[in-house]
């Protein structure tokens, strides 16, 4: 798989191999694990170390109507469910994801949550019935979801961006945004609903998400302006009062910082 914009995931439904990234550890995956590579990094999975690879792109699906593609050798049989996916306008939480994660199965089977999604996702894959492409999209969203959150829970360390999700006040202030980015939130009443002084509050803001609170703020609004442009046909103005902003213009002029460019251009590639 080469490097791309778009991070990647693969299910190991049968057999088994090795992922390779450079400057990592090869990663064993047994039959039910969970490999996600959040940055996109260029990667290899093969049987053992060695063996020749051919790029997912130069394999042919097995019909004009089929998600399928079959490649390899004699060896042993794998199946591999893999998929991509953007994390538009990332939290400072994914960023600090490692490049490769694992969430192993049990007894040759994926965790009971990942097994659901699997099955829906096999069921829905070789048909490509009507619908199918969306019932994907948001099985996928939900099998993801399940994956950061069963990975985060699982850390140890208690340092890093990881800590916020722990901190009472520093949660309930991220909580506060994302129900109402429409707000005129400031740093001051932010600090009062969670009952900490507006130094400590900033303070300890920065320390455990990795920016001031406003920032914060700004990122979630312009999260949900992205989500808006690419889903729905509002007008600009709509999409603006929708995400905190006075005017087109206040937005327009904020999107284009965040993203290098206009919420119309944003829109038309998109969905190009």
């Amino acid at each position: 798989m080469p490097a791309r914009d778009v991070a990647s995931f693969h299910v190991v439904l049968a057999g088994g191999g090795i992922l390779e990234l450079e400057g990592e550890e090869p990663v064993r995956l047994d039959t039910g694990d969970l490999a996600i590579i959040p940055q996109g990094d260029a990667h290899v999975v093969r049987d053992q170390p060695g063996s020749p690879v051919t790029t997912i792109a130069d394999l042919e699906p097995q019909n004009a109507t089929s998600w399928e593609v079959h490649g390899g050798g004699s060896g042993a049989r794998t199946e591999l469910m893999c998929g991509g996916f953007v994390l538009e306008n990332a939290h400072p939480l994914v960023a600090s994801l490692p490049r490769i994660i694992r969430i192993e199965g049990s007894d040759g089977r994926p965790a009971e949550w990942l097994a659901t999604s699997v099955r829906l996702l096999r069921g829905e894959m070789p048909a490509c019935s009507p619908g199918a492409e969306e019932v994907v999209t948001r099985v996928t969203d939900v099998l993801l979801a399940q994956a950061f959150r069963a990975f985060l829970l699982f850390q140890h360390d208690g340092g890093g961006p990881v800590a916020a999700l722990s901190d009472p006040q520093i949660a309930a202030a991220v909580r506060l945004v994302h129900e109402d980015p429409t707000r005129s939130w400031t740093v001051t009443e932010l600090a009062s609903r969670v009952a900490l002084s507006r130094s400590a509050f900033s303070d300890r803001f920065r320390s455990l998400t990795g920016e001031p609170p406003m920032r914060y703020v700004t990122r979630c609004r312009l999260a949900r302006a992205a989500e808006l442009l690419r889903e729905g046909d509002a007008q600009l103005a709509a999409v603006a009062r929708a995400c905190g902003y006075g005017s087109e213009v206040s937005l327009s002029r904020a999107f284009k910082r965040w993203f290098g460019t206009s919420p119309g251009t944003y829109r038309r590639r998109a969905r190009s």
